[in-house]
């Protein structure tokens, strides 16, 4: 009877032996599932990190552009308020030699009058110097 029990109890401590082994084995296996899937998961974070950078690269070269880009178009600005204010000028000075043109004209016509009366004048004093001829 005693080694009966023993028997018995020796088949339960083999049995209890393998479910034991059977969950080490479980355990190592899911062990080794989640490193695998760690060591994936820390290559694509190695990856994502990578392109982080590369877009940091790139937005820091698009500012650098935009930059650029603003100081050119204030240098546009700037000189379009230089050429508005040339423009006004050139439009007050046409607007002066416009004024100068028809005065001259006017001037030259009051001078083709005297001219004209002028030229009558010796006409007469030609006419009238004649008439003393001897």
């Amino acid at each position: 009877m005693v080694a009966d029990e023993v028997r018995k109890l020796a088949e339960r401590t083999g049995k209890a032996t393998q479910q034991i082994s059977d969950l080490v084995t479980a355990i190592h296996a899911e062990t080794t599932t989640a490193v695998d899937g760690m060591r994936a998961g820390a290559a694509q974070v190695g990856e994502g990190v990578e392109r982080v950078t590369s877009s940091k690269e790139i937005l820091q070269r698009i500012k650098v552009e935009m930059d650029e880009t603003i100081r050119r178009v204030e240098e546009i600005s700037q000189a379009s308020v230089g050429q508005n204010a040339a423009m006004a000028q050139l439009g007050e000075n046409v607007r002066q030699v416009s004024a100068m043109t028809a005065a001259c004209v006017a001037l030259a016509s009051q001078t083709d009058s005297m001219v004209v009366e002028l030229t009558a004048m010796v006409d007469r004093m030609e006419k009238s110097v004649g008439q003393f001829s001897l």
